[in-house]
């Protein structure tokens, strides 16, 4: 039996989560037909949790390219000698690492944006800091324990 030409040369499915946007179009006799294998292996495939096609209204399973490409890289992969156990694991490890580099990305941006925050309160701080070293009057403690406002200008003719 030939099956089309998908590409199954991909280490990792197009999508490791399974899911996809796309629409099923190709019911199993076709999908089995493209894959080069029995509907039955189909059937297995999706006991097993390998592959999960979507449904029509009437109950029928629809698959999708990804889902084609998937199969393809399962049969390629037990053709190599791996047991559907192992391949099911895999997957698993794969849909594992796929949602930690998600997760990875989003905190990379999350670091991003409060570094940016950062800078921005520290150049706000220097402002403020600038501001306060630039202002005329400072405050001064005398012996009576009084805080009082001179000019920053008097003191400095004072010490002069």
């Amino acid at each position: 039996m030939e099956h089309a030409d998908f590409d199954s040369d991909n280490d990792v499915a197009p999508s490791a989560t399974g899911e996809s946007n796309e629409q099923g179009v190709y019911v199993m006799s076709v999908a089995a037909e493209l894959v080069g294998t029995h509907p039955q292996t189909l059937r297995d495939y999706e006991r097993r949790g390998l592959v999960s096609p979507q449904r029509s209204t009437g109950g029928n399973r629809r698959y999708t390219h990804a889902d084609i490409q998937k199969v393809l890289r399962i049969k390629k992969l037990k053709d190599e000698g791996m047991s559907l156990t192992a391949i099911s694991a895999l997957m698993e490890y794969e849909e594992a690492i796929f949602v930690l580099q998600q997760e990875n990305e989003d905190l990379k941006v999350e670091l991003h944006e409060a570094q940016n925050r950062l800078g921005n309160v520290e150049n706000r701080l220097h402002e403020v800091e600038a501001s306060i070293e630039n202002t005329s009057r400072a405050l001064v403690k005398y012996e009576s324990r009084e805080v009082v406002l001179i000019s920053k200008l008097k003191e400095n003719r004072n010490n002069k």
